[in-house]
C-alpha cells in the first residue's frame, strides 16, 4: 500500500457507476484547515513595550495581527475521509462546502433576529450560594427601608448593614469568578475558541474587556438578581433620601448652608485633579485592583459634591441616583455577565426598570392618596414651612422666613423695588427646591 500523505488513509478505489466523488473535499478525502492562537511574544496584543518607558513597537512576530496562523488538514467531515458517496443515495453537498469545516454557515440577519425573538426570555433557576446571598441581601435592604420609613432606626440601621455586607460578598464572589478563574471555569459549556484566542489580552487588562457579541448563554437567576439589585437600590435610596415621602425636606435643609456649596465645589476640584493626575501616569494600562482604587476615589468625591449641592441645583442629587442605574449595569454587562446573549441580558434590563419604576410610582401615590398629600396650598405651604434653612440661604444679603418674606400675604413695603425683585426671585428659588422635594 502507498505512503498515507496527510497522516490520512488513502480514498478507496470507486467502482463505475456506482460511486460519486465528494463535493466538499472534491475527492480528496481532506480539506484544509486554518487555526488561531495568540501570538507567544505580544501575548496576543498586537504590539510589544520596550523595558524603559511606554514606548510601544509593532509585534515583529505577528506584524500586528495578534494571533499566529497555523494552516493544516484534517478528514472531510462529509465523507469521513473516504472522498466518495455511495451514488444510489441522492447526497448533497456538506453546509460548510468552500469553507473550513469548524465554520458555521452564514444565517440571515432577520432569520437570526426572529430566532433569538421566538425564544422569549430563558432564565436559568440555579440556587448557587452567590445566588441565595444575592437574594437574602436584597431581602434585608428592602425590609431595612421599610422600617427606614416607619421610622425604627435601630432595626432599619442593622437590616441595612447585613444587607449591604451580603451584596458586597456576593458581587466579589462574581467578580473572583470572573476575572481570576475566567469565564471558561465559570461556565464550562459556554467556552468557545475566541474566549481562549483573546484570554492573553484579558490577562493584561484585568478582564475588563467589551462583551461577547457572539455569546449564546443565557442569563442566570443569580445575574437577574444583581442586575434587579442595582436598579432598585438608587430609586429606594432616592424616594426616602430626596423625596418627601422620606426625609428628603431634612437632607436639603442639611445642605442648604453656603458652607456645604463650597465644600462641594473644593471636592470637585479635588476629583478633577485626581483623574487628571491618574491619566498623565497612563491609568488605562494599570492593573484592575490599583486601577479600581484609584477611580473609586474621584467617583465618590463627585457623588458627594453632588450632593452637597443639592440646594444650588435641586435636579443634581435626583440625576445622579438616577445616572448610578446604567452606570452599574454597564460595569456589571462588562464584569460578570460579558458571557451572556446580548437580547437576554437587556430584557432582564427592561423588564427589572419598569418594575423598579411601576413600584416607585404606587409608593408615590398611595403616599399621596393615604397621607393626604395632594398638591394643594396646605400642602405647598406646609413643606415650606419644613424648609426654614432652604430659605433662609436662598437670599445672599439677608436670611429669608417664609411667612415673612415668601407668604402670598407678605409685607415687602419697607424695601425697594430692586430689593423687592431679589427677595422674590430667592423666594421662586427655595420653591423650586420645596416642589422637587415633592415631585
Amino acid at each position: 500500500m502507498a505512503a498515507e500523505p496527510h497522516g490520512f488513509p488513502e480514498p478507496p478505489l470507486k467502482s463505475e457507476g456506482t460511486d460519486t466523488s465528494c463535493g466538499t473535499c472534491n475527492g480528496s478525502g481532506v480539506l484544509e484547515v486554518q487555526t488561531s492562537t495568540p501570538c507567544k511574544r505580544c501575548n496576543g496584543l498586537g504590539y510589544c513595550a520596550t523595558e524603559r518607558g511606554n514606548r510601544r513597537f509593532v509585534c515583529t512576530m505577528c506584524h500586528g495581527n495578534a494571533v499566529d496562523v497555523n494552516s493544516g488538514e484534517q478528514a472531510c467531515p462529509c465523507c469521513s475521509g473516504t472522498g466518495w458517496f455511495p451514488k444510489p443515495f441522492d447526497v448533497e453537498p456538506c453546509k460548510n462546502s468552500g469553507e473550513s469545516p469548524e465554520a458555521l454557515p452564514e444565517v440571515d440577519a432577520m432569520e437570526e433576529v426572529l430566532r433569538q425573538s421566538s425564544r422569549g426570555l430563558v432564565i436559568w433557576c440555579v440556587l448557587t450560594k452567590t445566588c441565595l446571598v444575592n437574594v437574602t441581601g436584597l431581602i434585608a435592604v428592602v425590609l431595612g427601608f421599610i422600617f427606614l420609613f416607619a421610622e425604627v432606626w435601630v432595626l432599619a440601621a442593622v437590616l441595612l448593614i447585613i444587607g449591604a455586607a451580603f451584596l458586597s460578598a456576593a458581587f466579589g464572589w462574581r467578580i473572583h469568578d470572573q476575572i481570576v478563574k475566567g469565564p471558561d471555569q465559570v461556565y464550562p459549556s459556554s467556552s468557545s475558541s475566541s474566549g481562549k484566542d483573546t484570554a492573553a489580552v484579558e490577562d493584561q487588562h484585568g478582564g475588563l474587556q467589551m462583551p461577547d457579541q457572539q455569546a449564546r448563554r443565557p442569563i442566570d437567576c443569580d445575574q437577574h438578581v444583581t442586575i434587579f439589585t442595582l436598579v432598585l437600590l438608587p430609586n429606594l435610596v432616592l424616594m426616602y433620601c430626596f423625596s418627601a415621602v422620606g426625609i428628603g425636606t431634612e437632607t436639603y435643609n442639611g445642605v442648604a448652608p453656603t458652607e456645604m456649596d463650597v465644600v462641594g465645589n473644593i471636592l470637585i476640584c479635588s476629583g478633577t485633579l485626581i483623574v487628571g493626575t491618574v491619566l498623565v501616569f497612563d491609568w488605562i494600562t494599570w492593573r484592575i485592583t490599583p486601577r479600581a482604587c484609584s477611580a473609586a476615589i474621584p467617583i465618590s468625591m463627585f457623588l458627594v459634591a453632588t450632593i452637597l449641592k443639592g440646594s444650588r441645583y435641586s435636579w443634581a442629587p435626583i440625576l445622579m441616583m438616577e445616572f448610578l442605574i446604567p452606570a452599574t449595569l454597564g460595569l456589571v454587562r462588562i464584569t460578570t455577565c460579558k458571557g451572556v446573549r446580548r437580547s437576554s441580558f437587556y430584557n432582564v434590563v427592561s423588564m427589572s426598570t419598569g418594575v423598579c419604576a411601576l413600584l416607585c410610582l404606587v409608593v408615590w401615590l398611595l403616599w399621596v392618596a393615604l397621607g393626604d398629600n395632594g398638591w394643594t396650598l396646605e400642602t405647598r405651604e406646609r413643606l415650606q414651612r419644613e424648609a426654614p434653612e432652604i430659605y433662609k440661604c436662598a437670599y445672599s444679603k439677608m436670611p429669608l422666613v417664609y411667612d415673612k418674606h415668601c407668604a402670598e400675604n407678605a409685607d415687602l413695603s419697607q424695601f425697594d423695588f430692586d430689593e423687592q425683585t431679589s427677595i422674590m426671585n430667592g423666594c421662586g428659588r427655595a420653591a423650586t427646591v420645596v416642589f422637587m422635594i415633592y415631585s
